[in-house]
């Protein structure tokens, strides 16, 4: 039976709480994140974008609930890491946890752009979640070193988002 649109409002409410309870939350370095040192040295030999990759995932699981690190896209130009509750997770509402983006080219990311200070002096810019049956991901986006990056978490929160991208800043 398919949830009504009050029903699902409220799950992703009561999501949201759970998820930003500081108690119930984990958080840890990328040690924690099944695949991510794979995925760092695969993109030192095929992308030309420097690479900014956070040392800090939240909700970064444990041996019964691991987050995996999975190339998504990679070229000379660009690279998009999914972050993922399942290591064979192939962008789904269920499996996906949030993203690590660095490109050439400007990042898109839909909603309103809301200027944010980042660690040494570098402008960014936080995009809220959207929930609706599902949560989009809460971003922080910003250009370094001729390159634009993107962090992004499932129904993040702007605090988290703030030391996940500051991790990734040099």
């Amino acid at each position: 039976m398919p949830l009504s649109l009050s029903s699902a409002v409220l799950v992703a409410v009561i999501f949201s709480l759970f998820r930003q309870d500081p108690v119930v939350q984990k958080t840890g370095d990328t040690k924690e994140v099944v695949a991510y040192a794979s995925v760092r040295e695969k993109l030192t030999k095929e992308t030309q974008v420097p690479l900014h990759l956070p040392t800090f995932i939240p909700f970064s699981g444990d041996s019964r609930n691991p987050v995996f690190a999975i190339l998504d896209l990679t070229d000379s130009r660009s690279y998009e890491i999914q972050l993922a509750w399942s290591g064979d997770c192939t962008g789904g509402n269920w499996c996906h946890l949030g993203s690590i983006q660095g490109s050439t080219n400007p990042i898109s990311a839909e909603g309103r752009r809301i200027p944010v200070s980042l660690r040494g002096g570098v402008r960014g810019y936080f995009v809220r979640s959207r929930c609706y049956a599902f949560c989009t991901e809460a971003m922080i986006l910003w250009s370094q070193d001729g390159a634009h990056y993107a962090v992004g978490i499932k129904a993040g929160d702007e605090k988290i988002l703030l030391k996940m991208a500051n991790s990734a800043i040099r």
